[in-house]
Order: structure tokens, then C-alpha cells, then sequence
């Protein structure tokens, strides 16, 4: 008889996990703190790396026709900051913001969350992965243009946004099917 009242408990607290998980997978998403900050932690280091490289870009250019000492001097200082080499680290900086989003993102997946995760994708694609991505062009001229850094700060900004409008949705409550 004990061993039976075991048993229906088991299936009974079985049964109950696996309709929480059922009802969890339906669930809205929920507004998780962590990934609010992730998401502005990477918003935050892409603008100050994207403002940098085109602060650098538009000194270079500024410098370039110069010939006395001290601007030929400063055009290779400013050449060296806006090496590929010299950003590095901040290129791995952001890397590992973005995991840390896709990571937390994937933690608790839903219909909702596929779709930031096919953002998260796109995101990492025109940063990293794409052969015409703002790392791979960078690695490839050495030292990137301040029109081209625009365009991309442009483009990443778009992307940026989308993701923390999703956020600030789950944060007030709303439905982030419906919003736009």
C-alpha cells in the first residue's frame, strides 16, 4: 500500500513538473533585469567604440593633407589608435557582451525570444561574422573611414533599438507580439 501512495505521489509531482514546464512554454515572456542591462551594457560599448573609431576617422582625414611636423606626427598617432590591432580588445569587449545577451536571451525561450534571437544573430553577423562586417572591414583596411563607421554606427543603432524597445515592452507589461 505505501509502496502505491509512492508511487501516485511521484506521478502525481511528475505530472505537476511537467505541466508547469507546458504552461511555462506558453507563458509570455517575463521582463528579466539581467538582460535589460546586457542589452544597454552592449549598447553602450558598440556607441563608445563606433564614436571613437569615427572621431579617429575624421582626424585622419583632417590630418592627411598636412605637412609640418607636429601634424604628421599627430597623423600617425591617430593612425595607430584607429588600427585594427589597437581596437581589438574592445572588438572582444563587445564579442563577449553579445554572447553574455544571447546566452541569457536563449535561457528562456519562447516564440518572443526566438525573434530577439534571430536579431541577436543578425547583430553578431553585421559586427563579427559577415565578410563585410565593421570587425572583418577593419581587419581588412587596417584603419576604417569616418563615413563608413557612420553608416555603420547607422545601421547598429537600428538594430540596437529594436532590441531594447522588445525589452522595454516586456518591462511595462506589454505583449511584444504586438508591439512595434
Amino acid at each position: 500500500m505505501t509502496r502505491s501512495i509512492a508511487l501516485l505521489r511521484y506521478a502525481v509531482t511528475a505530472g505537476c513538473f511537467a505541466a508547469s514546464l507546458f504552461c511555462v512554454g506558453c507563458a509570455a515572456p517575463q521582463y528579466d533585469d539581467q538582460v535589460d542591462k546586457a542589452i544597454s551594457t552592449l549598447q553602450s560599448d558598440i556607441d563608445t567604440e563606433l564614436v571613437v573609431l569615427s572621431s579617429l576617422g575624421r582626424r585622419i582625414q583632417y590630418l592627411r593633407d598636412k605637412t609640418d611636423a607636429s601634424s604628421l606626427k599627430a597623423l600617425a598617432e591617430a593612425q595607430a589608435k584607429a588600427s585594427f590591432d589597437a581596437n581589438s580588445a574592445s572588438y572582444d569587449k563587445i564579442r563577449v557582451d553579445l554572447t553574455t545577451v544571447q546566452i541569457r536571451v536563449s535561457a528562456s525561450p519562447s516564440p518572443a525570444t526566438a525573434q530577439v534571437n534571430q536579431a541577436l544573430v543578425s547583430l553578431n553577423a553585421n559586427l563579427f561574422m559577415d565578410p563585410k562586417s565593421l570587425v572583418e572591414v577593419h581587419r581588412q583596411q587596417g584603419v576604417l573611414g569616418a563615413d563608413y563607421v557612420m553608416l555603420q554606427e547607422n545601421i547598429l543603432d537600428q538594430q540596437l533599438i529594436a532590441l531594447l524597445r522588445y525589452v522595454l515592452v516586456l518591462k511595462t507589461g506589454g505583449s511584444p507580439s504586438t508591439s512595434k
